[in-house]
């Protein structure tokens, strides 16, 4: 299932390596098994044209396993997607990149202005972030994407960010059933102004084990449309809080989670502490009313995807809800909704069909 590695490319230099560009404009390129080493420089670029696929791709800035090698100071990201539509990104092993940054920007996928685009079925080790995805005036906003089924792995920063800046508004994007593991914060939604907006955006059914700062953080006051439910957080207690909400107004449906901390912290609207669930649910707007804490019990080894697979007893089974209301199907909490999923680099075969 891993990359083919049919062709190899070692450019050692400063350009991306593959991509369509502004000075070469096409639309409905493919990208297959091929693996990129030793960049010194972002590894693909997507600028112009839509419908782009990236599938079967390996990319390190460590040539046939050699430490130190490559550019590891660069503060670039090994993919970036700007302005393209309904483009697929899928089956990338991205690994050993930037590794000492600490720097967001210098993500593994870094998204702008994307729209109806999927991001499926990445691995994503060792480096500053794995997906990000900004809005710019530059570049426009990004909505109606989806985030699914990655593996992201000791990312120092974030495993996934949703951010805008110049007043303008990100929507509709969705981000659901990932696991990320080691990470500054699995999902971070913050912007880099007021008056910036994530809308309409999906959290569910993702799991999250070890995190520095904290699990998942909602959206920016002012932002509409938040859902948050089906998700495991789970942390041996020595980050800075497990989940925070901006605002009363920001959040429609938040239930069903599962969070496993060795001292739990919930901050509402910004500012008030919560330590535990029953007292955060009855101080902060009835979120979780049915979400619970306690051990998930994953199978193990906690080091690659299947590790995250419920025991049987475990909390979590049969705990969530189908978009996270009472009338809602009966399903698992975590990323392994059903158990038969496949998070990471998979086969082909075994992929869901591409949306858009």
């Amino acid at each position: 299932p891993y990359p083919c590695h049919a062709v190899v490319f070692d450019p050692n230099g400063g350009q991306p390596t593959l991509g369509s560009c502004d000075d070469f404009s096409v639309s409905y390129t493919a990208f297959y098994d091929i693996k990129i080493i030793n960049g010194g420089g972002r590894a693909v670029t997507l600028s112009s044209g839509n419908h782009h696929r990236l599938d079967g791709l390996e990319i390190t800035h460590l040539p046939n396993g050699c430490s130190p090698c490559g550019d590891e100071t660069v503060n670039i990201n090994a993919v970036r997607v700007d302005s393209s539509h309904d483009c697929l990104v899928r089956n990338l092993y991205i690994h050993d990149w930037a590794t000492v940054r600490n720097d967001g920007n210098a993500a593994a996928i870094q998204v702008y202005g994307a729209q109806r685009c999927v991001f499926e079925n990445n691995r994503i080790e060792n480096a500053p972030g794995g997906i990000t995805f900004k809005a710019t005036v530059a570049t426009g906003t990004n909505h109606d994407n989806i985030v699914r089924y990655n593996f992201l792995k000791d990312l120092s920063v974030e495993g996934a960010r949703f951010s805008s800046s110049d007043n303008l508004t990100n929507s509709g994007n969705q981000f659901h059933h990932n696991i990320c593991v080691n990470v500054g914060i699995c999902l971070d939604q913050k912007n880099d102004s007021s008056g910036t907006y994530n809308n309409a955006t999906l959290v569910y059914n993702n799991t999250v084990y070890t995190y520095s700062s904290q699990c998942f953080h909602s959206p920016r006051t002012g932002s509409t449309g938040f859902y948050f439910y089906n998700n495991i957080c789970s942390d041996n207690g020595t980050n800075t809080r497990d989940f925070g909400t901006m605002g009363s107004g920001t959040t429609v449906v938040e239930n069903y989670n599962l969070f496993d901390s060795g001292s739990l912290l919930l901050q509402c609207d910004g500012s008030t502490n919560y330590t535990t669930l029953s007292a955060w649910t009855s101080g902060c707007h009835g979120w979780d009313a049915n979400s619970i804490t306690g051990n998930p019990l994953f199978v193990g080894p906690t080091t690659a995807p299947a590790g995250f697979k419920l025991q049987a007893g475990s909390p979590a089974q049969n705990a969530g809800r189908v978009g996270g209301v009472s009338t809602g199907a009966v399903v698992n909490i975590g990323a392994y909704e059903t158990g038969n999923e496949c998070i990471g680099v998979c086969a082909v075969s075994t992929l869901a069909a591409p949306s858009g």
